[in-house]
């Protein structure tokens, strides 16, 4: 598999306050796990998910290009990894009431 190019890898917009080199570098992530292909596929929607968590420290447009998605793409990966992420809290903490619920019988 050849790599991308990774020269179009600059932010297009930042919030105030937010480094560049970390949006750069955060770029050249994603861009190296959508290089992997399918085995890269998990890693690049948890750093999805996590840029997103971040305040959208970078736009969906750049997470987009980085990761050689489209914006739709980007954000069907973050909310399909956000709904399992609450399904799994959710099903932990039913996990916990249950555990207590039997020890306080």
């Amino acid at each position: 598999m050849t790599v991308a190019q990774t020269d179009d890898l600059e932010p297009t917009w930042s919030l105030p306050g937010t480094s560049v080199a970390f949006q750069r570098e955060s770029m050249l992530e994603l861009r190296r796990y959508a290089d992997e292909g399918f085995a890269g596929r998990h890693a690049l929607g948890e750093l999805l998910l996590a840029l997103a968590y971040h305040h959208l420290s970078l736009s969906y447009e750049d997470m987009a290009r980085a990761s050689l998605l489209t914006v739709a793409e980007v954000k069907e990966i973050i909310q399909e990894r956000l709904s399992h992420k609450e399904r799994c809290d959710r099903e932990a903490a039913l996990a916990r009431v249950a555990r207590h619920s039997v020890l306080a019988n």
